[in-house]
């Protein structure tokens, strides 16, 4: 049942601001199904999974379930934002996902190999003394995360990874070039004048290149997320089959993988193709990770 908006709703600006977010991704989902059910898929294999590997079998299942949990979490709130036209806001959260998956991975393996909670009982303790926080700063550091993805798990994986967080950084995650630069506009008005617009919520018509690249970037990390916690739970990845695809955890991964690509093509090919009948040219940041 559709709930109707409470009196003033959208007549002050935050509330304003809150319609116009839905509003873009009211869009996305009627206009843009194709896009929309790749994202959905995405967030259904995270769902799914819960289900078989809650209650935990291995010392080192439970923490890899929390920040399971907080990886789909922030994966979520990333295509909320992005659907919503709050792109370089978007990236911030990305980063996040890629942390919880790397940090799950780290404590998942250093558990396995001690039988001791000793590493996670360190990272739950952070904040009880300057000298923990110094010890948790040393052994989770994203370039000591990554080269233990590398030499633990799949050196490949690790190196897709440290592409991604680093375009996090560039788009949003940090104060960058990009993160303004992506809504912004020049309006040249006449000779030497020049108006600059800078827009809180991006308008996907007026600047589809950005909007495209971002959600690249949230399809690459979800499938980075996944890849990342197959190599925890293996065999649950090859015993779980989706209801969507008929197949199990690891070959669906591996379906979106060559197929996101094109359905992102057709998207940005689609809102190009309504404001120009030349030829389409993709943006630089365009380049597909898992399906070139």
């Amino acid at each position: 049942m559709e709930e109707q908006s409470p009196p003033h709703w959208a007549e002050d600006k935050l509330s304003e601001y809150f319609e116009l977010t839905h509003r873009n991704s009211f869009h996305i989902f009627a206009h843009h199904k194709e896009v929309y059910k790749l994202f959905e898929h995405l967030n259904q294999i995270f769902s799914e999974i819960v289900k078989y590997v809650d209650p935990p079998r291995e010392l080192g299942e439970v923490p890899a379930i929390l920040f399971f949990i907080m990886a789909r979490s922030s994966y979520m709130v990333a295509v909320k934002l992005a659907f919503g036209g709050q792109l370089p806001e978007s990236y911030a959260v990305l980063r996040q996902c890629l942390e919880n998956s790397l940090i799950a991975f780290f404590i998942f393996k250093e558990m396995d190999k001690t039988g001791k909670i000793d590493i996670f009982e360190l990272w739950l303790k952070r904040n009880d003394s300057q000298e923990n926080k110094n010890k948790v700063r040393n052994k989770f550091g994203f370039k000591k995360l990554i080269k233990f993805l590398g030499e633990n798990g799949n050196k490949k994986i690790g190196e897709v990874v440290v592409q991604l967080y680093e375009a996090t950084i560039e788009r949003g995650a940090h104060v960058n070039e990009s993160a303004l630069t992506q809504n912004l506009r020049v309006i040249k008005e006449e000779p030497g004048k020049s108006k600059f617009k800078l827009s809180y919520v991006t308008n996907i018509k007026e600047m589809p290149e950005a909007y495209s690249v971002c959600l690249k970037s949230i399809a690459e990390i979800g499938l980075a997320s996944l890849s990342i916690f197959e190599l925890i739970f293996k065999e649950k990845f090859k015993l779980v089959d989706i209801s969507f695809s008929n197949l199990n955890v690891s070959e669906t991964i591996k379906y979106f993988k060559k197929n996101y690509g094109n359905i992102l093509r057709k998207f940005y090919e689609k809102i190009k193709g309504e404001q120009s009948s030349g030829k389409i040219i993709e943006p630089k940041d365009f380049r597909m990770i898992f399906s070139p």
